[in-house]
């Protein structure tokens, strides 16, 4: 195989895991969400697609769809109300929506 074909194909392969600032935005904003009270990011996302005991805490999902990937954000609270977990999947432009109705 030419080794211009193969630096090519790594480097569009390369670039599908390169940080946007969605993406960096959503890292430090989740981040910041770990010990604070889960109903001011309910009230500001809506109404959860999920919500269902893991453990000792109770997961809450938001979601918004996207032909490519969805983004699905995922806060896990304890029964105080306290967001203790946090986790998010997707890409810049599914999770620009949910990024934007963050407190």
């Amino acid at each position: 195989m030419h080794p211009a074909l193969i630096i090519g194909i790594a480097l569009v392969l390369g670039g599908c895991a390169v940080q946007t600032p969605v993406v960096d935005s959503l890292d430090a904003r989740l981040s910041q969400a770990l010990g604070q009270p889960l109903s001011s990011y309910a009230n500001a996302l809506g109404d959860a697609a999920v919500v269902a005991a893991d453990g000792a805490l109770t997961r809450h999902g938001w979601r918004n769809a996207d032909l490519i990937k969805p983004c699905e954000v995922e806060l896990w609270a304890d029964t105080g109300g306290v967001i203790r977990k946090v986790a998010w999947t997707g890409y810049d432009r599914s999770c620009r929506a949910l990024l934007e109705r963050l407190p």
